[in-house]
């Protein structure tokens, strides 16, 4: 019986609304999320298109 290990790639995105948006905060989530090692990516940005 043979075990291969399988490798799942996810992304996710959120979207919040203007008045909902504190930066200090959204940088601490990223740099907390960035920190886990099965986390290679984590930002946010502003956009226009609301």
């Amino acid at each position: 019986m043979s075990c291969k290990s399988a490798v799942y790639v996810v992304e996710m995105t959120a979207t919040l609304l203007a008045t909902s948006v504190d930066s200090d905060e959204l940088d601490r989530i990223a740099d907390e999320l960035a920190a886990k090692p099965y986390i290679s990516q984590a930002y946010w940005n502003t956009s226009t298109s609301e």
